[in-house]
C-alpha cells in the first residue's frame, strides 16, 4: 500500500479484520519521507483509534522509495511544494508476488476482506 496519513480513512478500516484472516499485514509505504514519517502516521492512527497491530510502516532513502514507486507504477509530482500522487493498494502473497492490485482510493477494504476469504 502506498499512503500518506490524510488518505488513509479507506485503508484504516482495515484495523477491523475478521478473526478468520489472521496472517494479514498493512504495509504503508511513505512517500513523503520528511513529512509522513512514522511519529506522524503514530498520531494519525491514535487520533483514530485505528489498531495498528498489524500494520508495519515502510520509509527508506528517497532513492530507494523512488525505484519501488516505479517499480509498482505509482506517479508523484510537487507543486507548490505540495506533493501529488496516485494511490495503489497491492494484496502480497507470503512468496511477495502480487496476488491482486486495486488503484486509486476509492477501493473498499470489504473487497479486499472478500478477496482474501475466497482464494
Amino acid at each position: 500500500m502506498i499512503a500518506a496519513p490524510g488518505r488513509l480513512s479507506p485503508q484504516s478500516r482495515f484495523g477491523a479484520v475478521p478473526p478468520t484472516i489472521s496472517d494479514l499485514e498493512i504495509v504503508p509505504v511513505s512517500l513523503d519521507r520528511p513529512y509522513a514519517t512514522p511519529g506522524v502516521f503514530k498520531v494519525y492512527f491514535s487520533f483514530h483509534n485505528i489498531d495498528t497491530s498489524n500494520y508495519s510502516l515502510v520509509t527508506g532513502p528517497k532513492r530507494a522509495i523512488g525505484q519501488l514507486r516505479s517499480q509498482l507504477g505509482v506517479f508523484v509530482s510537487a507543486t507548490d511544494g505540495v506533493l501529488q500522487h496516485s494511490l495503489s493498494t497491492f494484496r502480497i502473497g507470503a512468496d511477495g508476488k502480487i496476488l491482486f492490485r486495486e488503484d486509486g482510493s476509492d477501493w473498499l477494504p470489504e473487497h479486499f476482506l472478500q478477496q482474501l476469504k475466497t482464494s
